[in-house]
């Protein structure tokens, strides 16, 4: 690496440290076109790139990093790694198989988890347990399974002795929650939030404000009536009512795209522009790109709640399913969650919490408002209903989501892998004292 890439690389790690995810990136980027042969360069290019949630570029640079060093198994890891959060669990399994140590076990084991066989998982983890202090990750996902498995205490234990960080912190308040350990737990959720750095609120507020003010005099001739939105809150039961729709033959799931947020930065940064037909037909096409043409198609991205002023603007047609859930089990779930990307920085404190959930809860939103608690209460009245609203017929599936073979590539995977239930429903009672400090 030459002098000005070294001497970006180190700028980048330094930014990377500090919490400054973006102009890491952009060092980074520097590095890439500066030292093109280096894979650190790229693998650090497509780490921060994943965190601030940018798609594609991830998968690209760590590609090029294993085409650089081919015999380094940490680039195919770390490939394998971004491949599980996007629930591309056969593609990350080969890469894992094509590796050697630790990680790779690791992450063989995450693939058996994302797939519901926690037994299985323990059991490929068990070599690798002994390099828990070196790679506490390895740490994180046994106590992981332990807690899927009905011993948090056993995973608590096993996270108090390694090496702090915010992964060990947020899954020890997991562990310690699941075993009624609540003053314990939210000490770590505390920690392990404010290890994440600080949320730029006032920036978020303004955003919110501007999209809410813009001019939407037109819509496009896009016919968009096979979209469905699954939007809310996130942790409202978006993964649910997606993967009750997904069981259906005639709807195919698409998870959480990315496309109508990245439209809305750009148009954002063009300060919203009053868009004429043939440009909103240009962006409806642009979003339908890829997807089929036939049935319905889901996007369950929550924070599109943001963005129903556009979706409606390009596919007025198109069905608009809003969940909703108890405020307090809402924001204590959040709360509780370590998001893998920093748009979800208002979740680290309390003060950007309610921010959020106030900008939520004063939101036009329209469409059907599906409750999570009835959803959970009675299933077997509010799927019919659902179906019903979206002009489907009844299907047996549909009552079974738990059943489903799919892959979930959000925080809930485990929950959606269960039998409908009411277990999450008042989960904030225990933690009320300090919702209100």
């Amino acid at each position: 690496m030459n002098s000005d890439a070294l001497q970006y690389f180190n700028q980048g790690s330094q930014l990377a440290a500090r919490g400054q995810i973006r102009q890491a990136l952009r060092a980074f980027r520097a590095v890439t076109r500066l030292a093109p042969k280096d894979p650190r360069g790229w693998s650090n290019r497509a780490t921060m790139a994943g965190q601030i949630g940018i798609i594609g570029e991830p998968e690209a640079c760590y590609r090029k990093a294993i085409l650089l060093a081919p015999s380094e198994d940490k680039y195919r890891v770390r490939l394998g790694y971004l491949l599980i959060q996007q629930a591309r669990l056969d593609e990350a399994d080969a890469l894992f198989a094509s590796a050697k140590g630790p990680h790779a076990r690791c992450g063989r084991a995450q693939v058996l988890e994302a797939r519901g066989a926690y037994r299985a998982a323990l059991g490929v983890l068990e070599q690798a347990l002994p390099h828990c202090q070196e790679f506490p990750r390895i740490g994180v996902v046994f106590a992981r399974l332990a807690r899927h498995l009905g011993e948090p205490i056993q995973g608590a234990a096993l996270l108090k002795d390694l090496p702090e960080s915010t992964e060990t912190l947020f899954e020890q308040g997991h562990c310690l929650d699941a075993a009624g350990l609540f003053e314990q737990a939210w000490a770590c959720f505390v920690k392990a939030n404010r290890s994440l750095g600080r949320f730029d609120l006032d920036g978020f507020l303004k955003g919110v404000s501007l999209e809410r003010s813009a001019q939407r005099t037109w819509t496009s001739t896009v016919d968009g009536s096979r979209m469905v939105f699954i939007v809310g809150m996130p942790r409202s039961g978006t993964s649910l009512i997606e993967q009750i729709l997904g069981r259906h033959p005639a709807v195919t799931p698409f998870g959480e795209r990315e496309v109508m947020p990245r439209m809305c930065r750009e148009l954002a940064r063009d300060g919203w522009p009053d868009l004429r037909p043939a440009q909103l037909d240009a962006l409806a096409n642009r979003y339908l790109e890829g997807l089929p043409d036939r049935g319905l198609v889901t996007d369950k991205m929550p924070d599109n709640w943001q963005h129903v002023g556009l979706i409606r603007q390009l596919f007025p047609t198109a069905t608009i399913v809003h969940c909703v859930r108890e405020a307090h089990d809402v924001l204590v779930s959040n709360f509780m969650q370590h998001y893998a990307t920093t748009a979800m920085g208002w979740s680290t404190s309390l003060p950007g919490l309610k921010a959020y959930h106030q900008a939520w809860s004063t939101a036009t939103i329209g469409g059907h408002e599906v409750r999570y608690e009835d959803l959970v209460a009675w299933p077997e009245e509010q799927i019919p209903r659902l179906l019903s609203l979206l002009s489907l017929p009844l299907h047996p599936a549909c009552m079974r989501p738990h059943e489903s073979k799919r892959a979930v590539a959000t925080a809930s995977y485990a929950q959606v892998k269960k039998p409908i239930n009411t277990a999450s429903v008042g989960r904030a009672h225990a933690y009320q004292r300090f919702m209100a400090a």
